[in-house]
């Protein structure tokens, strides 16, 4: 328990010396990274992995939530298993929460992986607020009916995740984060970083890892020109040894 919220988490090599702990993206949970993580076991590297509070088995936030919540979250969450300097990776939300963890607390840190991280968020153009309102007009009028209709107007906007989401408190969770730039905090991140991106990411494209790169030029990149945004399920093995490599 956690902030007053059960946290599922899964644990490997737990007594290993180095500590690496991973965030999962939006919508996702520990279920899409099991066979990733399995690839850890055996390695002298302690693997930590939670399910996001809203996400997989952990319970949802009472209230919405912004991404410092998230950040705290883990802050506490690492305190509750007495960790202290650890090895951050967060993939695309993930990577969002990191980015702030790593600014709001670098001494709890040794080193931060990015992978396809959802750190820079435009601000939506005239189309896309017009669609915005639309779909809360729509909303209204079909009073839950037309779900088809809803999702065509939500994936225009780019908010297709948004659309898919019932419960309140996580739609508006969801308009907190992706409200929330970061691009402004990687400067100021002096810790050693490795940022790792598919070069045919839809999700996060790639002129964002270009922009990152950018913001903090001190930093380690990989790029796979074959591969989107779930390097975890298209590019294990080599996501991994990236990792394992990097990991001083």
């Amino acid at each position: 328990k956690v902030d007053g919220l059960e946290i599922r988490y899964a644990e490997i090599n737990k007594d290993a010396d180095k500590c690496l702990v991973f965030l999962h993206g939006w919508g996702g949970s520990l279920d899409s990274w099991k066979g990733f993580l399995s690839g850890f076991a055996g390695e002298n590297v302690r693997i930590l992995a939670l399910d996001l509070p809203g996400f997989g088995q952990s319970q949802h936030p009472p209230q919405p939530w912004t991404v410092a919540d998230y950040s705290n979250l883990l802050k506490n969450f690492l305190d509750e298993l007495r960790l202290n300097k650890i090895y951050l990776f967060g993939h695309s939300f993930g990577g969002q929460i990191a980015v702030k963890f790593a600014h709001a607390y670098p001494e709890r840190l040794k080193k931060l992986f990015l992978s396809g991280a959802a750190v820079i968020r435009p601000k939506p153009s005239l189309s896309k607020i017009i669609l915005s309102l639309l779909a809360k007009v729509f909303k209204i009028l079909l009073l839950g009916k037309g779900k088809r209709l809803r999702r065509f107007i939500y994936r225009a906007i780019g908010s297709a995740d948004y659309g898919n989401l019932t419960e309140s408190v996580m739609r508006q969770t969801m308009a907190n984060v992706i409200a929330d730039d970061l691009s402004s905090l990687l400067p100021e991140i002096k810790l050693p970083a490795v940022i790792i991106w598919g070069k045919n990411d839809a999700y996060t494209p790639y002129q964002h890892f270009l922009r990152i790169k950018k913001l903090m030029p001190k930093a380690k990149t990989f790029v796979f020109n074959d591969a989107k945004h779930g390097l975890h399920l298209q590019k294990p093995k080599e996501l991994k040894q990236i990792v394992m490599d990097n990991l001083n």
